[in-house]
């Protein structure tokens, strides 16, 4: 297609602009929700290892805060340029990454290779969470059934 867009403009090509425009709803909508929720988890985590029990507002007061001074931080971010974006998310990338590798090394100093082939863990008399389960698989396949 000449023109950007993406699944939105797929969707009108395909079942016209009605139903693009409420595919385009849908996924702001979706997408939006979805936004908000990092910055107030992240928040979270950083009050249980940062004392705010002493700030004025309380521990909620506090975390609202932080949420709002990240998202702050990553508009500014995103309003400094495409370069400065593209070092920052660099930056996250490496940040990010780094307790996994880490682990992995780590994981390799001790490694049993008997136990990969072990069926030790499984334990047929366990109470299946059915509510766990399908929220995780809809959430592990929900980028494979929008996009």
């Amino acid at each position: 297609m000449p023109y950007n867009g993406g699944l939105v403009a797929w969707v009108g090509e395909a079942m016209g602009p009605l139903l693009g425009n409420h595919c385009a709803y849908w996924m702001w909508l979706s997408d939006l929700t979805d936004a908000a929720v990092y910055p107030c988890l992240a928040a979270s985590y950083l009050a249980d290892v940062i004392p705010l029990d002493r700030f004025a507002g309380g521990r909620a007061a506090a975390q609202a805060l932080l949420a709002m001074m990240m998202v702050l931080l990553v508009t500014a971010i995103k309003l400094c340029g495409s370069n400065v974006l593209v070092a920052f998310s660099s930056l996250l990338l490496a940040l990010s990454l780094l307790p996994a590798v880490l682990y992995i090394c780590w994981g390799f100093t001790v490694q049993q290779p008997a136990q990969w082939l072990s069926l030790s863990f499984h334990n047929p008399d366990a109470e299946i969470d059915w509510t766990l389960f399908i929220s995780w698989t809809l959430w592990l396949y929900g980028g494979f059934i929008r996009y």
